[in-house]
């Protein structure tokens, strides 16, 4: 992989006619382990094709096969790659997204928009962002995208919920698409530089990428994926 932007690969998991069965064996046996402890099947579907497709995706980029893709995870579970690119994986309801970066730690985060109630992400928010978002006359999916970004900062920083989100602002609620913004998030009491930026995948999606550094970066570059056609390139590389 030589880009020095960061990639983002996504994809509906529901309507690519495929079954994850056919492709269990390209999963761990942790990743096996979790899919079979899921209480309701569709979730269990949903999770090993998303799997799948990161396993697929990352083939195609290291030209190593899939199965063979060993996968750690640092102090509070993010996965990483040991010899490759930084990754993160995200995915809801039937959508995954894939973020890859040469250079730079990343975190990526879709949500599926649906009604929610301000006060679900109530102890998310900053006191200014409690004020910002008081202040508006908002439109659906800006809670969403704002959560969006609350997600990819802390997944960026491999800490997830262990990462106070009420700790940092991600800014005005509305898109923004073309340009990186600063977020100055905290661990252990040291600033951290974060950049972040909108994802405008599909209407009914908010997501959000972020990545840790200060350098100037380029716009991620985006690419929707036909799951069935990257499985199907990813077995050249099976062997």
């Amino acid at each position: 992989m030589h880009s020095s932007a960061p990639l983002v690969f996504w994809s509906r998991l529901d309507t690519s006619g495929i079954n994850p069965e056919d492709h269990r064996h390209w999963l761990s046996a942790e990743e096996q382990d979790k899919a079979d402890r899921f209480v309701f099947p569709e979730h269990a579907r949903l999770y090993a094709l998303a799997h799948i497709f990161m396993r697929a995706v990352l083939s195609l980029l290291m030209l190593h096969p899939p199965g063979k893709l060993q996968f750690f995870h640092g102090a509070y579970g993010k996965p990483y790659l040991l010899e490759g690119p930084q990754i993160n994986l995200s995915h809801s309801g039937p959508y995954v997204a894939l973020a890859v970066s040469a250079t730079h730690q990343v975190g990526v985060d879709i949500e599926v928009l649906k009604d929610m109630s301000p006060d679900t992400l109530g102890a998310a928010f900053s006191p200014q962002e409690r004020l910002v978002f008081s202040s508006l006359e908002r439109q659906p999916d800006d809670l969403f995208r704002f959560w969006a970004r609350k997600e990819a900062v802390m997944k960026s920083l491999g800490l997830g919920l262990h990462l106070d989100p009420s700790s940092f602002n991600v800014g005005h609620p509305a898109p923004v698409f073309e340009t990186w913004r600063n977020i100055d998030a905290k661990v252990d009491s040291d600033p951290v530089p974060i950049q972040l930026i909108d994802l405008h995948l599909e209407e009914n999606l908010s997501a959000a990428l972020a990545m840790v550094g200060i350098n100037p970066l380029k716009a991620p570059v985006l690419h929707a994926c036909h799951l069935a056609e990257v499985i199907f390139a990813a077995h050249h590389h099976e062997r």
